[in-house]
């Protein structure tokens, strides 16, 4: 299965399940660490230098035109964007706790479903293992509504 990252419509990269999760662990580590510096600076500070690291060893060990390469400068000027005018911290733990506590409240709907069929099959597949994948792509959604929230922040007009 591969996922696409895009722009708009445009299809900036395809990746499989495991690069796509390494670009989004990218991301959202270069995020946590942009909202937790203690002493942020807003030009290239310290705190997100792991990712512009990371960029510059995928781009050289695996060249520009590389999909993780160019996911990670697709989202090069977020991040970028992001460390110059870092949201305030209560927005930031809001948007986290709202998105936890609806991944939490689609966790406990499909528990209950699980426990209603017991281990059956589905298909050649455990129901479990179905459940495991339902997850895995609502976690996903909600890394994505993560991103689209901090960028609604960081494009929201200053008081």
């Amino acid at each position: 299965m591969l996922y696409e990252v895009k722009d708009g419509t445009r299809v900036v990269a395809c990746l499989d399940r495991y690069d796509y999760r390494l670009v989004l662990a990218e991301v959202q580590q270069a995020f946590q660490a942009i909202t937790n510096c203690k002493h942020h600076q807003r030009e290239r500070c310290e705190c997100w230098k792991a990712y512009s690291d990371s960029l510059g060893h995928y781009r050289e060990t695996r060249g520009v035109d590389h999909p993780i390469a160019t996911a990670l400068t697709f989202y090069w000027d977020l991040v970028e964007a992001t460390a110059k005018d870092r949201p305030k911290k209560d927005q930031t733990t809001e948007a986290l706790q709202q998105l936890t506590n609806e991944v939490q409240a689609i966790a406990e709907q499909q528990s209950s479903l699980i426990d209603k069929q017991g281990q059956a099959w589905v298909g050649r597949k455990k129901a479990s293992r179905v459940l495991a994948e339902a997850l895995y792509v609502i976690a996903i959604v909600g890394l994505a509504v993560l991103i689209a929230v901090l960028i609604a922040v960081i494009m929201s007009p200053r008081q």
